[in-house]
């Protein structure tokens, strides 16, 4: 179920406002219940057909995404930058997002994530992180987030990745 702890609990209260307007007749309990019942409903289907649609595209070939870690990195503290090349489909549905998770790790001590947004199309992006030690990184894994702006939904492709 991709629905987030949030959109899990305003589905139910959203189904609960439905159930009270249907059992006292009231339209303004209806009109409530159904429009966050419907938003609920669109953010879970949009971030699942979004993610299918980014499986298909992941699964047509290679090159759909290149994560490149700076060659070495001078000392703790130090900034550095990712470079990521990403080769998304033109368009998502209104309201939906793709991000990337980043999670380098440093003899298998894991950072914390790097996290940007993604653009519909082809995207080559700059991702600073500052160094937590010296010497060189690893990036076993990419994941690729589908949200709704409101945060109702998400659901995630973890792609491996090999890049020291």
């Amino acid at each position: 179920m991709p629905l987030r702890p949030r959109g899990t609990f305003i589905a139910a209260v959203a189904l609960a406002a439905l159930a009270a307007g249907i059992l006292r007749a009231d339209l303004a309990a209806l009109f409530w219940g159904s429009t966050f019942l419907l938003a609920a409903a669109y953010a879970a289907a949009g971030c699942l057909l979004v993610r299918r649609r980014l499986a298909r595209r992941i699964r047509a070939g290679p090159g759909f995404l290149g994560v490149t870690l700076p060659g070495s990195v001078a000392g703790p503290g130090a900034a550095a930058a990712a470079l990521l090349r990403a080769d998304l489909p033109r368009s998502f549905l209104p309201g939906i997002g793709v991000h990337v998770v980043l999670a380098p790790s440093w003899h298998d001590r894991a950072l914390g994530p790097i996290r940007a947004a993604l653009a519909p199309g082809e995207n080559r992006l700059r991702l600073p992180f500052t160094a937590a030690r010296r010497g060189a990184y690893v990036l076993r894994e990419a994941t690729l987030e589908v949200t709704d702006v409101l945060g109702l939904a998400r659901v995630g492709i973890a792609m491996p990745l090999d890049e020291r």
